[in-house]
């Protein structure tokens, strides 16, 4: 509490207040006034980008997103010098962050869904595991708690991975659908001369007959 912490604290609490605070309330309130014109073209023109990957009824999401990473970046700092209180309410952040998640199922793509779990769960394995560490009563102990943290890296790292190359090939998958969905039902449209053909045909044979059927089925018009 000297002159000079004085003086930056000032930095800090406008810092904190407009942007750590501020911006996801002022968010939060603006999509809940607005919430049943979310899909209009005025509204999605100015904040679509928050919610385009989300499923209608968690346009919040990424709200809760912001708010969950300041829980456990910024405000359990505050608790540091008691390590179990901290790390116990970092466990109880993430374990109400698993149960939204699996509540309202926001990401559209559901590997990226999974994805996420698999990030929610580790995270609360992980501050579990520094309550153990805090308890423990050897250096083996202690050892063994941090290989069992570096094992749960490795597992997301594998897993966003994973996730990565599933997440290609679906969206590979689905342009080839596309693609071949396109070519099935394309219209071929007749030139001028084709249809000079046809009317040819037509007026000659009549519109039900088999040279009528033959030239439209020669010239592949659907």
């Amino acid at each position: 509490f000297a002159p000079e912490w004085d003086a930056f604290l000032v930095f800090v609490l406008f810092i904190g207040g407009a942007f750590t605070v501020g911006f996801p309330f002022a968010m939060a309130i603006y999509i809940r006034c607005h919430r049943h014109e979310l899909y209009t073209a005025k509204i999605q023109s100015r904040i679509g980008f928050l919610y385009s990957s989300y499923t209608k009824n968690a346009e919040f999401w990424e709200v809760h997103e912001i708010m969950r990473k300041t829980l456990l970046t910024g405000v359990i700092i505050y608790l540091q010098t008691r390590p179990s209180i901290q790390a116990s309410v970092a466990v109880i952040v993430c374990l109400v962050a698993v149960a939204t998640l699996n509540y309202f199922e926001p990401q559209k793509n559901r590997v990226v869904f999974w994805l996420a779990q698999l990030s929610f769960i580790i995270t609360s394995l992980k501050f579990s595991s520094a309550v153990v560490l805090i308890a423990a009563k050897n250096s083996e102990e202690r050892e063994n708690i941090g290989s069992l943290l570096i094992a749960f890296d490795a597992v997301f790292f594998i897993g966003s991975i994973l996730g990565t190359v599933i997440a290609i090939y679906i969206f590979w998958s689905k342009i080839k659908e596309i693609n071949k969905r396109a070519a099935t039902t394309a219209k071929i449209v007749p030139t001028r001369s084709d249809q000079q053909i046809l009317k040819e045909v037509r007026v000659k044979y009549g519109a039900s007959s088999k040279e009528y059927k033959e030239a439209l089925s020669g010239m592949n018009v659907k």
